[in-house]
C-alpha cells in the first residue's frame, strides 16, 4: 500500500475572510463521506489538525504581534505525519487527531 499524506490550512485569516467555518461541527460529514466508501480499498483516510492556529504564510501582515507569538510552529505537524506514513498506521481509518495531543493519543493506542 502506497502512503501520501495531504494537509489543509486555513488559519486565522481564512476564518476573518469566510473562507473557512469556524465550527467543526460541518467535517465530520464530508470525512465520512471519504473514508466509508474507500475503506473496502484499503485507503485509510484520517484527518490531521494542528490544534490551533500555525504560525505559516497565509497569516495576514495586520495580525498583531502578540497574536503571532501565540501561533503554533508548523514542527507540530511532523511526528504525526511521520507516524501516518508508517507501517505502524496500517488500518487506521476514520480518525481525527490533533498534532498538538498527538502524544497522549500515541499513548492511548498503544495501551489498548
Amino acid at each position: 500500500m502506497g502512503r501520501g499524506v495531504r494537509g489543509a490550512a486555513g488559519g486565522i485569516g481564512a476564518i476573518r475572510q469566510g473562507l473557512l467555518r469556524d465550527d467543526a461541527r460541518y467535517s465530520p460529514i464530508a470525512f465520512r463521506i471519504l473514508t466509508l466508501p474507500l475503506r473496502p480499498h484499503n485507503v485509510d483516510v484520517n484527518m490531521l489538525l494542528p490544534g490551533g492556529a500555525t504560525a505559516t504564510g497565509m497569516i495576514p501582515d495586520d495580525v498583531p504581534s502578540a497574536m503571532r507569538d501565540r501561533l503554533l510552529s508548523p514542527d507540530v505537524m511532523a511526528e504525526p505525519i511521520l507516524y501516518l506514513c508508517a507501517h505502524a498506521s496500517d488500518g487506521l481509518t476514520g480518525e481525527r487527531l490533533v498534532a498538538t495531543e498527538f502524544a497522549a493519543w500515541l499513548r492511548a493506542r498503544e495501551q489498548r
